[in-house]
């Protein structure tokens, strides 16, 4: 059983999925905190129609027809029955009718109240994935996928995912067909969120090994229920949380540590990001709602030269 497990390991480290996102394709999408309000939320907060906005995405979504689909955590409000999974599973089985792959990692959401039965659940969903850390290559870009729920990884699968984040690093840094490393997980190394706080965690688990790489440019997160974008040491993170969660009040601008490079009125209030090769750059966009769901509104957050 441990030869398998380490033979597993190898084979995610060395062998890779490989798809086009050059220019004139569809590119993919990041998505992140598309849970329904639970029902405390829906008495203390007001009504927006969570599920139309995520219902409304995921349809234009399908009508892009992306080459794949990354999620990064809280899928469901509760994931501990399959009643509370109804609306995603209906949203993806659309995306998968139409061939398009889809890849998620989980959230505390699919941890919340049974953290047990919920993961089952997350696996029925995704059999193929491995749920503590996996990638994949589209194009030239290396996309590595990690479970930032630490509190429930048992040592050997914390310890596991570790060893496979700085292998899978070390790997994509010395292969010569990947020009950019982009590293998701769901929560937030940095955030000015007033309802969820930056993850010193992430940040010391997969950030300082973040950092080190050469190749590593960008690192996508949700939890916070914003579009927020900081740069430390010349990288860039980028905070997706708008696929339908409840809203999150930012803190004041007075008492936010980390400096957004996108202005509170700017943020769109449900969106994903759509991510293409344009003209040899890493091209970075949010495709936000309008006010009545009728449309979507892109606008460009990030272009990175893939030298």
């Amino acid at each position: 059983m441990i030869r398998n497990f380490k033979l597993s390991i190898l084979l995610s480290v060395c062998v890779f999925t490989s798809l086009a996102i050059a220019d004139n394709k569809n590119g993919l999408i990041f998505i992140s905190d598309i849970q329904e309000p639970l029902w405390v939320e829906r008495f203390t907060s007001k009504n927006e129609y969570n599920e139309k906005a995520s219902d409304s995405l995921f349809s234009n979504i399908s009508r892009t027809k992306p080459e794949a689909v990354f999620m990064l955590g809280d899928l469901v409000g509760q994931a501990i029955n399959d009643y509370n999974w109804i609306d995603f599973d209906r949203r993806i089985q659309v995306l998968r009718k139409s061939r398009i792959p889809v890849y998620a990692i989980p959230g505390n959401h699919e941890y919340m109240f049974l953290g047990g039965e919920g993961e089952k659940n997350f696996r029925k969903r995704f059999p193929n994935l491995q749920i503590n850390g996996f990638s994949r290559v589209f194009d030239s870009i290396g996309i590595v996928m990690l479970n930032s729920n630490f509190s429930y990884l048992t040592h050997a699968d914390f310890e596991s995912q570790q060893q496979f984040y700085a292998k899978l690093l070390d790997s994509m840094d010395n292969d010569v067909k990947i020009r950019s490393i982009i590293v998701c997980c769901h929560h937030s190394p940095y955030t000015n969120s007033n309802v969820v706080g930056s993850s010193s965690e992430v940040q010391k688990n997969f950030v300082k090994l973040f950092l080190k790489s050469k190749k590593a440019h960008l690192f996508l997160s949700g939890h916070s229920h914003h579009l927020e974008h900081f740069v430390h040491t010349s990288k860039h993170f980028l905070v997706i949380g708008g696929g339908g969660g409840q809203k999150q009040a930012l803190k004041k601008a007075e008492f936010r540590k980390w400096k957004d490079k996108i202005l509170d009125n700017e943020k769109p209030r449900f969106f994903y990001m759509l991510m293409n090769i344009e003209n040899n750059k890493l091209i970075i966009k949010s495709m936000g709602l309008n006010q009545d769901f009728t449309k979507l509104i892109s606008k460009e957050i990030l272009s990175l030269p893939l030298d």
